[in-house]
């Protein structure tokens, strides 16, 4: 399963870049603050004044300051874990504002059928019915969303005796990584991003999936028909903790302390209350029980017990244990255009982005890098030819520096026939349930093939229900690449507007 060669179809469409990125709208002299996407649906701009707010996930807010330490001035972030991540910043003021924790929804009929409904349980209990596939779950991304890095830690900590301090010694305890390895064996997909993981629960993909309390909660108001029951574990809950961070200058330190009182105040708490955080840490507290249901699960009047989150150093290690060891396997297709219409800009991104993710001592930097047991497809389409290989996630950066910096661009878009291809070279070398399946299908422009259709047709064909995640570049037909996507429950990305934000998030869900 190492060796090129060559094939007269394409499949695996990449067309993705570490640039291209979305102009800011950073003001020079104003305060500028950096917020989780979590708190978007908020409306902040609404209650605090003369403050220039930009959104992103978690992990991009590190990854944002660490790039530009004088970008933002604050940050306002989901779990002050991330904050360890932050590479040379000095924090100064800190405050929690929003607090939600972190557990398991079941379907409501099935939290009845095992029993679970107002029980008292432990999280070796939880995890005992996750390994005996008592139901099936998802999980977003341990390295990529902000309820799978808190629960996954949560899991590592419950699973090593819940100690005052979780260390590398714990972490590379061989029975430990025997029983997360069979927790994280019974995931039923990995999910680049929470919102996803709901549309799995519509879809009657999973029955469960991990989540925060106001998501759930969210969720249930949103779908009375298809309602969460949450599982509180009495020996340890990790929880978010809504963190605002000072990381600017000295002249912005009271425009800091203003907007911190705004939003740890009562238009601030009613702001994070009404979409359903707490304004309060672990201890109890009566509240609405119209939102905070019993019936839910939820009791806000009991006293939870919080999971503590180790040191930078010790996250580190539990986070390249799960891409490494833990995580299932991925079997991933990249179908990667090298049509004539990529020739100059676009080939550049697409070289760029490739260096980038077969490169581990880049891609590790963010948690992307591909573990040895991985298979890594790789079809693409030049000169009126399609080409494809397949290797090992051990051999990534020989796909790059002795494949890829060869190719240059000519010819067609043969798109949907590459994608096809795609869906043979999975099928010739399936290797059971023990590898999450993928296919990324990027593309910068109209295919001059054989149309969408032919993909579906032959999609059903196959049978493999693999999902697609496809990419829009440059001039491409978003109505097809959504079409595919939705077809085979993956998802679209609008690269034309954050190429490589849009890439960093695909490869949270293979």
């Amino acid at each position: 399963m190492k060796k090129l060669f060559k094939i007269t179809i394409s499949v695996f469409c990449i067309i993705s870049c570490l640039t291209g990125c979305v102009k800011s709208d950073i003001i020079d002299n104003g305060f500028n603050m950096a917020v989780s996407t979590t708190y978007k649906d908020l409306g902040l701009e609404d209650i605090i004044e003369d403050v220039n707010i930009e959104y992103f996930s978690d992990i991009d807010i590190v990854s944002e300051v660490n790039n530009d330490k004088k970008k933002f001035d604050a940050i306002l972030i989901s779990n002050s874990m991330w904050t360890y991540m932050l590479d040379n910043v000095y924090l100064t003021e800190s405050k929690s504002l929003a607090n939600s924790p972190v557990v398991f929804g079941i379907k409501m009929k099935k939290a009845e059928e095992l029993g679970l409904k107002d029980k008292e349980i432990t999280n070796n209990e939880i995890l005992d019915l996750v390994k005996n596939g008592s139901f099936k779950y998802v999980m977003p991304s341990a390295v990529r969303t902000n309820s799978g890095a808190t629960s996954y830690l949560g899991f590592v900590n419950a699973l090593a005796g819940n100690p005052e301090v979780l260390t590398e010694e714990m972490i590379n305890d061989e029975n430990l990584k025997e029983q997360l390895n069979i927790l994280f064996g019974n995931v039923e997909r990995n999910t680049g991003d929470e919102v996803y993981a709901f549309d799995m629960l519509k879809t009657g993909e999973c029955e469960g999936l991990v989540s925060t309390e106001a998501s759930i909660i969210k969720w249930n108001l949103e779908n009375p028909d298809n309602k969460l029951y949450m599982l509180y574990p009495i020996d340890g809950v990790p929880m978010t903790d809504g963190m605002i961070t000072f990381i600017g200058g000295a002249d912005k330190k009271d425009k800091y302390l203003e907007i911190r009182e705004i939003l740890s105040g009562e238009k601030g708490n009613k702001c994070f209350e009404n979409n359903y955080f707490r304004t309060w840490y672990g201890g109890a507290k009566k509240t609405d029980e119209n939102i905070f249901k019993k019936e839910w699960g939820i009791d806000t009047e009991k006293t939870l017990k919080i999971t503590s989150f180790p040191s930078k150093k010790v996250m580190d290690s539990a986070f390249n244990l799960y891409i490494t060891t833990l995580r299932k396997k991925a079997f991933t297709v990249f179908v990667l255009d090298y049509s004539g219409s990529m020739y100059g800009d676009g080939y550049k991104q697409l070289q760029d982005a490739m260096n980038y993710l077969l490169h581990t001592e880049t891609s590790s930097k963010e948690y992307l890098q591909f573990s040895d047991e991985d298979v890594i497809g790789v079809v693409l389409f030049t000169d009126g030819d399609i080409y494809k290989g397949l290797w090992y996630g051990n051999e990534s950066d020989k796909i790059y520096d002795d494949y890829l910096v060869n190719i240059y661009t000519g010819g067609g878009t043969p798109l949907y026939e590459a994608a096809v291809e795609a869906l043979n070279v999975i099928d010739t070398n399936k290797a059971g349930d023990e590898y999450n399946y993928s296919i990324v299908l990027m593309t910068d422009g109209a295919d001059t093939g054989k149309r969408v259709q032919y993909f579906i047709d032959e999609y059903d064909e196959y049978g493999l229900k693999i999902p697609v995640y496809s990419v829009a570049f440059g001039s491409a037909v978003v109505s097809n690449l959504e079409r595919i996507a939705e077809y085979s429950n993956g998802k679209f990305f609008d690269g034309r507007r954050d190429l490589f934000n849009a890439f960093r998030e695909i490869r949270g869900y293979n």
